[in-house]
Parts: structure tokens; sequence; C-alpha cells
């Protein structure tokens, strides 16, 4: 059912957990209203013990995400998406706009993860790592696109990539290969809205540093004003320094690092 919606409204594709999971909470908390989109969704999240679950486990889905943002005053939809399939991002974006009559935000999260050596990295595990990094976010923004352009607000796109430099390559180089193209997509989107005149609309790209779960629960409060301050989010760590994670196919937990000015790419190290 199609809803007469006076707030702005942020799609967070890979919602279901960690970075994700908070942006998306993060949104309705300051006014948003949020659809939260994974491909891990649960039909008895109002029968999940303990409430809200460890958001870095299996047991966080957009479907208790989405009942953490409206037990608290909150307005959000969970749908399910598969990135790795371009009709089902259409539907994804198609269903958003049918809802709540338009798009202010888009922010791309979702990650399929590798780190190994390209002697250990097979040609089956890099083609995902490409569907869902790259492909994934090309086939969202395209659809996304025309409804951003549309924006009374002005449209911005967040995309979690990392700055372009030959230190990230070492150790995991198919990843790389992934993950710096959705770079270049941030890049060269900005170049395109300059030159199109199209100052309403900003890209950027984040590339966050690991933190130690668990992240803050949704503020169990009916009252959804911004937050004063980000006081009550976790320390950065103390180093950066991390061993590398097992191969998986699900990006690590994570905390943002400041993005970068609109219609811009991802910032490089100093």
């Amino acid at each position: 059912m199609a809803m007469t919606n006076q707030k702005p409204v942020a799609l967070v594709v890979g919602a279901s957990r960690g970075i994700g999971r908070q942006v998306a909470i993060d949104f309705a908390a300051n006014g948003y209203a949020v659809v939260v989109a994974a491909k891990s969704h649960s039909n008895d999240s109002d029968q999940t013990a303990p409430f809200p679950p460890d958001p870095t486990s299996n047991a966080s889905t957009i479907s208790t995400v989405e009942r953490e943002i409206r037990s608290a005053g909150g307005d959000a939809t969970a749908i399910p998406v598969d990135v790795t399939d371009l009709h089902s991002v259409e539907r994804l974006v198609a269903q958003t706009v049918e809802k709540y009559r338009s798009l202010d935000v888009l922010v791309y999260n979702p990650g399929a993860i590798w780190w190994a050596s390209v002697d250990d990295t097979p040609t089956k595990r890099y083609q995902l790592m490409q569907r869902v990094n790259a492909e994934g976010l090309y086939g969202t923004v395209q659809a996304a696109l025309p409804h951003l352009k549309r924006s009374r607000k002005g449209g911005r796109i967040i995309v979690v990539s990392p700055p372009i430099y030959s230190r990230f390559f070492r150790g995991k180089t198919a990843y790389a290969m992934t993950k710096v193209a959705m770079s270049v997509l941030t890049k060269g989107l900005a170049m395109d809205f300059q030159r199109q005149g199209l100052n309403h609309m900003a890209i950027s790209s984040i590339w966050p540093a690991v933190v130690k779960p668990p992240f803050p629960p949704f503020p169990q409060t009916t009252n959804l004003s911004p937050r004063p301050s980000p006081s009550n989010l976790p320390p950065p760590p103390n180093s950066h320094a991390k061993t590398p994670p097992s191969p998986t196919t699900s990006e690590p937990p994570q905390s943002f690092q400041m993005p970068s000015s609109p219609c811009s790419g991802p910032r490089h190290p100093t």
C-alpha cells in the first residue's frame, strides 16, 4: 500500500547486521523512513529472544531490524533482496518507491570477502565477489538513480568502498579488484553529476575501520528526535593493525569513517 510520506526516505542495502543495521537505526533515529534490505530475513522476528539479538549474529535479520526500529516508534520496512539478481534489485527499488512515493538516500553496504593470494582464490570466489560487490552496486545505483534525481531534498548515495592505493591490494588481489571497482563508480558518477550540472546530487564512499562489537542497541524510546551527540557510540580502536578475517562471504563488523564531501570520490590516505 502506498503511503503519503513527509519524511525523507533512505534505502539501506545490506542492513541485516553490523554496520548496515546501525546505519538503518541511525537514519530512523534522525527522522527518516527506512527500507531495510538484505538477503537474510525471518518470518518469526516477533518471537526472537533475546531481543534485540546480537547484531553480529545470524539471528539479526532485516526483520529483527525492522522490529527494533518500529518498537521504538520509527518508520521501517523490511524488503528481502538478492543483489546478485538484477530483477530482485529492481523489485526492491520499485517496492520502496511504491510504498513511500520517493527515495532520497541510497546506502550500499553488502560485501562478499575472500582474503587470499591469487593462487588460493578460486575463480568462482572471485566471480561471487564481483557479482555482490561491483555488479550489485552498479545495478542498485542504476535502478535508484531516476528516483534519486527526483528527490526534493537532493539525492544522496553512500558506498562502502576503499580508497585506491596499492597497499590495499596486498594479499587479497581478487577482493581488491571488486572493491576498487566500486570506488571507481563513486568517482566516475560524481564526475557525471558535475558534468551534467546535477548540483542536487551527491555520492561518496566511506571505508570503515574495525571496531569491537557489540554495537549499541536501538534506544528504547518513542522520542526519535536527532541525537545531540555521538557520545553513545563505541570508542575508536587503539590500533588499525588487525589480523585479516578468515575467508567468508560477508563483511567484518565495522564502524564509520567520515565520508568525503558531496560529489567526490573516496578519501585517499595522507
